[in-house]
This record gives structure tokens, sequence and C-alpha cells, in this order.
């Protein structure tokens, strides 16, 4: 049974009249008339009682139309959320993300996001660079956010913003004195140093402290910034984080400070050139993209 006949049925039968109904559907009366009866062949049962100028259902008539009602209502619905899909206004987004992004950044690129796209899902993923490099390359997610350049011959890529490094410090430091404004290699001289344990970001701390000919006494490396911060409410040193300076109280009781010279760290968002790419993904791609257009993601 064809949905098509089934709808053409409904009309003749909302109609009472092949010409009637042939006429809303935008066709000529006899093949109407012929998909009528070959529906009524089909099912084996009289679905019409013709008179000279309009037809009436019969009991298997009246029965098929509200059948044919229930499932045309469905088939439509059915259509339209496939057409959410397809437009990318449903489905599900799969990102993963270094941790400082995942905690600071994406919940408010989400928000953001939902205005517009209310009826997407997600799955967020938090790991290292390398963790999710990995994901990318197995398909279990869709987008990365990692800190600096990435494979670009497997990956498209785009920097949605650049951070600063800075040191996280008690406030009972003697570093955190306002009189000290920026934190020097040769400030820290003598300092127990606490640093994140990603290699990268491990090789970048070392170059600024040897450019400018200082030996750091690193005590240990975190793998998350928890992890990191807890060390330096135990006064057992200063932290190396990627802080926004705009929202220092996102760590209470504790100084946030830049250090000198300046050290920057973007942030990248990349997808696998391998790999499929949703449609609701390309549409979260596509706003990151604008809000860097409009220069609004250092406000994130």
């Amino acid at each position: 049974m064809d949905i098509r006949v089934l709808k053409y049925f409904v009309t003749v039968a909302e109609e009472g009249s092949i010409t009637k109904a042939a006429k809303k559907l935008n066709m000529s009366q006899p093949p109407l008339s012929k998909q009528m009866r070959q529906l009524e062949e089909e099912t084996g049962v009289i679905l019409f009682i013709r008179g000279k100028k309009n037809i009436q259902l019969t009991e298997a008539g009246s029965f098929l139309k509200s059948r044919a009602d229930a499932l045309l209502s469905s088939f439509d619905s059915l259509e339209r959320q496939v057409k959410e899909y397809r437009d990318g206004r449903k489905g599900k987004i799969t990102i993963g993300a270094v941790e400082a992004v995942a905690t600071n950044y994406l919940p408010e690129l989400i928000h953001a996001f939902r205005e517009k796209y209310g009826d997407i899902t997600y799955e967020i993923l938090s790991g290292s660079t390398d963790d999710i490099l990995c994901r990318l390359d197995k398909g279990m997610i869709d987008v990365g956010f990692i800190r600096n350049a990435s494979d670009g011959e497997k990956y498209n890529s785009f920097e949605l913003r650049k951070d600063s490094w800075g040191v996280l410090i008690p406030e009972e430091h003697h570093l955190a004195a306002p009189e000290v404004e920026r934190i020097t290699p040769e400030r820290l001289k003598g300092e127990p140093i606490i640093i994140p344990s990603t290699h990268a970001r491990v090789e970048e701390l070392q170059a600024w402290f040897h450019d400018m000919e200082v030996e750091p006494e690193i005590l240990c490396n975190y793998s998350t910034l928890a992890i990191g911060e807890a060390l330096a409410r135990e006064k057992l040193g200063v932290v190396f984080v990627l802080v926004d300076y705009e929202n220092e109280e996102l760590h209470q009781h504790m100084v946030c400070k830049k250090i000198e010279p300046a050290l920057g760290s973007s942030v990248n968002v990349l997808w696998s050139k391998s790999q499929y790419l949703s449609e609701p993904a390309s549409r979260f791609l596509e706003f990151l993209r604008k809000k860097i257009e409009k220069g609004h993601t250092q406000k994130i």
C-alpha cells in the first residue's frame, strides 16, 4: 500500500467527490479514479459507495480512513523530524576538549549555540591533547578543542582564541603583593614551580626560563588544574596556568599574575579530514567561525 495512494484516498474521502479531489490534488480525474479502483482491488474490499455526483465511504472505507489519517500524521511528523536532522536543527554533537577549555569556555559557547539550536544534544569528553587527537582518529568525537597547532594533513582546524600564561599564587605568598605587577623568571629563582604535565606545555615553559638564563626548580607536574591549585593552596609552590584575567574570581583566595616576557597559547578547534562530519557539528563550527569574525571569542 503506497503512502502516496493513501494520501489520494484521504483526499477523495474528505472531498466526497473524485472530481473535487482531483482538482485539489492538481491531477486529472481518470488517473485518480483508476488509483482508487486499484486500491480496492489491493485491499479486497469496497471502499466507496459511488453516486452520480458524490461518493460515500463504506464501513471498510471509514476504517481505512481513520487509520490512514493517523498514519499520514505520523508520516508527516517523521518527515519534519528527518528534515530537522538534515538541516542541523536536531542531532547530537560529541566534543572532546582539554580541561581548561571544557571548564572555562565550552559551557558558554554551548549556551550561546543553544539559543538558535535548542534541540541539539551534546556529549563532552575531557582529556589531554593526545586523548583528543586519538578520539578524533577513531571517529569517537566530532569536534576537538586543543592547545596550539595540529597535523594539517589529518585535521581541519582554526584558531578560536588566544590565552596568556600566568601564575596562580596563594594570597599570603610574597609574590602576591600588589607591588609585584609581573612575574619574571628572575623573580621565580628559588621558588618551587608547579607546571602542567603535557609535554608541549613543559617545553614552552622550559624555553621561557631558558631564554632568560634561569633554571626553574620544578617541584611537580599536574594533569588537571584542580590538582595544581590544591598544591598551591598548601603553599607548595606557584602554579603556571593559562588564565583568563577578566575572571580572576574563578580562583578564590588565589592571585593570578601575568608573566613577563609574555607567553601566549592558542585554543584551536579541529575535526578530522577523513571522518564524516554531521550537520549539527557543521552548524556548530559555522557558529564558532562567526564568533571569531565578530571578535567575540576573547570575551568567552
